[in-house]
């Protein structure tokens, strides 16, 4: 006499295996696809790239790197898609956003705009700064750049003022781990604990709020790799 249970548990068994290889290959499969939808473009002023910066934006697609190395750009910049721009210092510093005519505008919901040197703005005969370099219009996440002052940004829409992860970094030959902000010229806060955050955050308006202000520019900050870790 033969178990039915026993026979219909390892038909069951035998079936479901292939099945659930299939799933596992089926996730393996879409993971690598938009791993793949993500590219990363690298833009300097020595021929790493025939693109332009403002080239580089407009033919991203959502989800892309653009790295941007050292320099000063200075052709008309509109981040229009949710990609992730980079600053990377090369050894000569962090490269300078400063377009000519108009200002930087932040028009992509999503987006990540990290590493920049936004100095080079006009300013008054008695140093005040009246032209705002940079434009957020939509929704976005700004950390690790070094703007002259508060009115150096219009911010139109609610901004992430501070990276969305912890990071691990180096700052006065000591190894900290804390979110980090943007770094403000004009920035009059302590740091007490010596972390290279300041204690006070810095308000542009009620609803754009940098919580970890730094308390010298980016470069001072040293991350490994540029990377964020959880």
């Amino acid at each position: 006499f033969k178990d039915a249970s026993n026979s219909d548990m390892h038909n069951y068994k035998r079936l479901s295996v292939p099945a659930s290889i299939a799933l596992m290959l089926a996730i393996l499969l879409l993971s690598s696809l938009s791993g793949a939808m993500a590219a990363q473009t690298r833009i300097c002023q020595e021929a790493c790239s025939n693109l332009s910066l403002q080239e580089a934006l407009i033919n991203a697609s959502p989800g892309d790197t653009i790295i941007v190395e050292s320099g000063i750009y200075k052709g008309p910049i509109i981040m229009g898609r949710p990609v992730n721009l980079q600053g990377l210092n090369t050894g000569r510093g962090s490269p300078i956003l400063d377009p000519e005519k108009g200002r930087v505008i932040l028009a992509a919901q999503g987006a990540e705009l990290s590493g920049f040197d936004f100095s080079g703005e006009l300013a008054g005969d008695d140093g005040d700064v009246f032209d705002c370099s940079l434009e957020v219009v939509l929704p976005a996440t700004i950390y690790l750049n070094d703007f002259p002052g508060k009115s150096s940004v219009c911010p139109g829409e609610a901004a992430a003022w501070n990276s969305s992860r912890m990071i691990n970094y180096l700052y006065n030959s000591r190894v900290q781990r804390n979110f980090l902000g943007n770094y403000w010229a004009d920035y009059a806060g302590a740091d007490e604990n010596r972390d290279g955050i300041g204690d006070e955050p810095v308000v542009l308006d009620q609803d754009n709020i940098d919580h970890y202000p730094l308390m010298q520019p980016a470069e001072g900050y040293k991350i490994s790799g540029n990377t964020v870790v959880d």
